[in-house]
C-alpha cells in the first residue's frame, strides 16, 4: 500500500473535522510534529475545508492557526 501524499491527507482530513470533533481534532495535532509551527498539512487542511465551507474554515483557523499567525 503507497503512503498518503500530504495533499491526500489534507483532503482526507478535511473531510473529518467538524467543530468539537474531538477524534479528528487529535489526529489532526498528532500529525502535527513541532509545537512551535504549524505544518504544510494543517496549512492545507485549511485550504481545504476553505474551498468547500468558509465558515467552517474560520473555525478551523481559530482554533489551530491562529495564535501563529
Amino acid at each position: 500500500m503507497a503512503t498518503e501524499t500530504v495533499s491526500e491527507q489534507a483532503k482526507r482530513l478535511a473531510r473529518e473535522w467538524t467543530p468539537f470533533n474531538l477524534r479528528a481534532n487529535k489526529k489532526i495535532l498528532d500529525a502535527w510534529g513541532d509545537p512551535a509551527e504549524p505544518p504544510v498539512l494543517v496549512r492545507e487542511i485549511h485550504a481545504e475545508i476553505t474551498k468547500a465551507d468558509p465558515v467552517k474554515g474560520q473555525r478551523f483557523y481559530r482554533e489551530f492557526l491562529r495564535p501563529f499567525d
